[in-house]
């Protein structure tokens, strides 16, 4: 009687761990998320500038429109990370960290994000569109950042400048963390640019300005 007391026994708990396990083996693994950071300047000067920049509207290519992390691994096969993702929509975290980094690259706190409680305001110098066409990791662990961008005016509208820039880092390591730091530079050394270029083009209206008024 005790034999078969102890084989039932045997056998419930046989059965209990071979739920256990397949319990373990069906469960999947936490998701992480990933979020762009800003790359500002650490001094404590007041900015400096009243340029007025409106950056947008912003679109990013179609498939980067998921909250999935996507990588590449060569020209015509892209990965899509099953449980790392971004923690808000991409379009609107690349667009809200461009104009974060082109305020401070700019030392102005009148740089707008479009869409953002301001599509009213038409008393803005600039205004920045751009498009996204790439911006992932690749399987050599290079970090690409493209885009197509115009430089425009609001009063009259004209398009001063139109370019395509195409930015690359490499990665410090293979992990989402490093690949997720090094896109943020990207978009870093894009605001850097764009700052580059509005300000020069602010040269040569003031000298174009100047020049009207010499003549009157």
């Amino acid at each position: 009687m005790t034999g078969k007391i102890f084989q039932t026994c045997g056998k419930l708990l046989a059965l209990i761990i071979g739920l256990a396990l397949l319990a373990a083996c069906g469960s999947s693994p936490p998701t992480r998320y990933y979020q762009l950071e800003e790359r500002i300047s650490q001094t404590d000067s007041s900015p400096s500038s009243m340029l007025s920049v409106r950056l947008g509207p912003l679109y990013i290519a179609r498939y980067l429109q998921q909250p999935n992390i996507v990588t590449r691994q060569d020209d015509y096969q892209v990965e899509v990370a099953e449980f790392d993702r971004w923690v808000e929509p991409l379009e609107q975290s690349i667009s809200r960290i461009l104009t974060t980094n082109l305020s401070d690259a700019l030392s102005s706190n009148w740089v707008h994000e479009f869409g953002v409680g301001n599509d009213a305001i038409e008393l803005f110098d600039y205004q920045v569109l751009i498009t996204i066409t790439r911006f992932d990791v690749d399987a050599n662990n290079t970090a690409t950042l493209k885009a197509q961008w115009n430089l425009v005016t609001p009063r009259p509208r004209v398009t001063l400048l139109a370019k395509r820039t195409v930015l690359t880092q490499q990665v410090s390591s293979s992990s989402y963390s490093s690949q997720v730091a090094a896109l943020s530079d990207l978009i870093s050394e894009l605001a850097k640019e764009i700052a580059g270029d509005i300000l020069t083009q602010q040269e040569v209206d003031a000298k174009a300005a100047a020049s009207l008024q010499q003549e009157d």
